[in-house]
């Protein structure tokens, strides 16, 4: 019986692992990729989950999302030694995941939710990923969680001033959009070809890019992408 429980626990921790490298990837698509939501949906049913994790990946990306504000100022806090803009892009995804799952998903040990992303930072991140995260994402566990530290609470007006700046551009934009043809091509996601490595801003060259190019795969046809300001 013993076994059969360790068995049936293991394979729960593995449907949740690929549950969070889901998540992980649909939030990369939202955040560094600027994709649509509807992109997300697809890699969400490409991971074949059942439909428990599937639901798990869902809210974990919908509540990630929905708090990026809020987790950016954890991030700049607790990673003040670096620009957020400047943060290797697998890096700053897994911490805005991770520390949503930390602090709004309490079911969760927070043990097991900062593993998943170290196991996460290794996969798809740099040398230096793993133990970045575990760093940023053990001080966030002890000084916001448990010791609940005033100066490391996030400021509500500022995080409302984000959201609203954001709305307000979403906005513009749809205003300004050119109207789509009836049979608009299905959009293409933005190829990472070049990753911003490591804490320093250097292009990784193609003998060196990490998993994470995965994530957002190249378009059928070649075409030329503006270089996004980091």
């Amino acid at each position: 019986m013993g076994r059969i429980l360790f068995e049936f626990e293991g394979d729960r921790l593995l449907s949740r692992h690929k549950a969070r490298e889901a998540a992980f990837q649909m939030l990369f698509q939202l955040l560094e990729g600027e994709n649509e939501w509807q992109m997300t949906g697809e890699t969400l049913a490409e991971a074949g989950l059942q439909p428990e994790n599937a639901a798990f990946a869902k809210a974990l990306v919908e509540g990630a999302w929905a708090k990026r504000f809020e987790t950016e100022q954890y991030i700049r806090k607790f990673a003040s030694s670096w620009q957020y803009e400047r943060l290797f892009s697998v890096d700053r995804v897994l911490l805005h995941l991770a520390m949503y799952e930390l602090k709004y998903l309490p079911e969760t040990p927070a043990a097991i939710a900062i593993d998943e992303a170290v196991e996460l930072a290794k996969q798809y991140g740099t040398d230096d990923s793993a133990p970045f995260v575990n760093a940023v994402l053990d001080n966030f566990r002890l000084k916001v969680l448990e010791q609940q530290q005033p100066e490391y609470q996030p400021d509500e007006a500022a995080i409302a001033r984000a959201q609203a700046l954001y709305e307000q551009k979403a906005a513009e934009q749809a205003k300004t959009a050119e109207p789509q043809p009836k049979a608009a091509p299905k959009p293409q996601p933005m190829p990472i070809t070049e990753q911003m490595g490591k804490r320093g801003f250097r292009k990784i060259g193609k003998s060196e890019q990490t998993a994470a190019d995965k994530i957002l795969p190249e378009p059928e046809e070649e075409e030329t992408y503006p270089r996004r300001n980091r």
